[in-house]
């Protein structure tokens, strides 16, 4: 328990703490989104990043709520200062698949800031605080998450096998222009949603492109197959203006 290791952690300050860390997380979570978005309007290369780095550092020293509504304000002025290219209009890619691989820049290439690097804005739900209240049992989002995969996926496979095609699914009616599903070699739950994504790519028009990690992944051969994906959608994009 939390009096074992401190013996001084009454009810309360527990309380307190748990407050204060969900808040920073959610905060947190906010920003990590700014960052994928951000990136692909950006001026200078990496000055997005490097403003996310002296928001964390903030947000580390912040001990109270006041304190991090302090940095929230302050990072959200900054980061809407932040000066974009003119006339841009980026690509849209959504990435989808096993949770740890999407959350873990080691483990996935840093395939986000790649991404970025591209010019393409990423769209990442899938975040802590979301597969916190999907643990719930009465969860409505993992409800709603089954009932828009179920004419793909029959049953609830395991892992986020059906929140990968449902988000995909809610990825094509926005709009995006295509999806990335990540997951670790041989992942059994992500596995059956790829065979899944392969009709949800066809009946609803949206390019998926398929990426397996494990200790050989290559950052050369990634890039390859993203910069190749990249010009797809882009070629695509240029096909349906002309139309």
């Amino acid at each position: 328990s939390f009096k074992e290791i401190n013996k001084n952690a009454t009810n309360l300050r527990i309380l307190k703490g748990i407050r204060l860390a969900w808040t920073k997380m959610k905060v947190i979570e906010k920003f990590e989104s700014k960052v994928r978005k951000l990136s692909a309007w950006e001026t200078e290369a990496g000055i997005t990043r490097r403003l996310y780095q002296e928001f964390l550092s903030s947000c580390d020293r912040a001990n109270s709520m006041g304190q991090i509504k302090r940095v929230k304000k302050e990072f959200q002025d900054r980061f809407s200062r932040l000066e974009k290219k003119p006339g841009l209009r980026p690509l849209k890619v959504g990435i989808v698949g096993e949770l740890y691989i999407i959350m873990e820049p080691y483990s996935n290439l840093d395939i986000e800031r790649r991404l970025n690097e591209l010019g393409v804005e990423v769209i990442r739900p899938l975040c802590l605080s979301q597969i916190l209240k999907e643990m719930l049992p009465w969860s409505p989002r993992k409800t709603t998450f089954r009932r828009i995969a179920k004419p793909y996926l029959r049953y609830e496979c395991g892992a986020h096998a059906n929140v990968s095609v449902a988000e995909t699914i809610i990825f094509a009616r926005e709009g995006l222009d295509g999806v990335i599903h990540v997951k670790p070699h041989a992942c059994m739950p992500e596995v059956t949603a790829m065979s899944a994504l392969y009709g949800v790519s066809k009946d609803y028009n949206i390019p998926v492109l398929f990426f397996s990690f494990d200790e050989h992944a290559s950052p050369v051969g990634m890039n390859t197959r993203l910069e190749a994906f990249v010009e797809l959608l882009e070629r695509r994009r240029e096909k349906c203006i002309s139309v």
